[in-house]
């Protein structure tokens, strides 16, 4: 199990109900009780997933990083140049889905306060079900980019564009797993918001 999604979606308001979230819960229960093993990628979501099924049903392979195809690349950037990204521009990067659980507009409001320091940039790469709403809401402001899912093989160019890798959260979904390992193999590290800081 990747994420908890029926947790996520209630979490944030995306689901409510209280007879809805009750059902929800008693299906998903119904179909883990189901299989003999469960693999998940961290502690704490297994701790999570313990509350639904027997913890010894519970395994955890965690999810690692390729380190052939992802690594620090140093030099010029092919995204810089696509973007018209200036060498000395520091760029702040969101790579990943664009829904109502990451909370983008809180990175795309403090977008608009650096407005006055041109050497800042914001790059969005990815996609999701509020992408569109970002792009007509933001898209025409001079330091704020929006970049599609990349294909695999640019994913290394991707992740070496950013100076600072940012991950948001909304507050109702901090408690959930975050995978920020490929961050570290390029080099930089991560920062994110909600309640305490983020969580891996």
């Amino acid at each position: 199990m990747q994420d908890l999604e029926i947790d996520a979606a209630f979490s944030i308001g995306h689901l409510k109900g209280y007879w809805l979230q009750k059902m929800a819960f008693a299906f998903e229960r119904f179909m883990l009780r189901r299989f003999k093993l469960i693999i998940t990628i961290s502690d704490r979501m297994r701790k999570k997933i313990a509350k639904k099924v027997p913890e010894n049903s519970i395994t955890v392979l965690r999810n690692w990083v390729n380190i052939s195809t992802i690594k620090r690349i140093d030099g010029s950037n092919l995204f810089r140049a696509q973007l018209g990204l200036a060498p000395q521009d520091f760029v702040v990067l969101y790579s990943g889905q664009i829904g109502p659980k990451q909370a983008l507009h809180l990175l795309l409001e403090a977008a608009l306060k650096c407005r006055d320091n041109s050497a800042i940039k914001f790059v969005v790469a990815g996609d999701g079900p509020t992408k569109q709403s970002l792009v007509e809401t933001y898209g025409r402001e001079p330091n704020i980019h929006f970049l599609p899912v990349q294909p695999e093989h640019r994913l290394c160019e991707l992740l070496n564009l950013a100076d600072l890798h940012v991950l948001t959260q909304d507050h109702g979904a901090v408690d959930l797993v975050l995978l920020v390992e490929n961050w570290w193999h390029v080099g930089e590290w991560p920062t994110g918001s909600g309640h305490g800081g983020p969580r891996y």
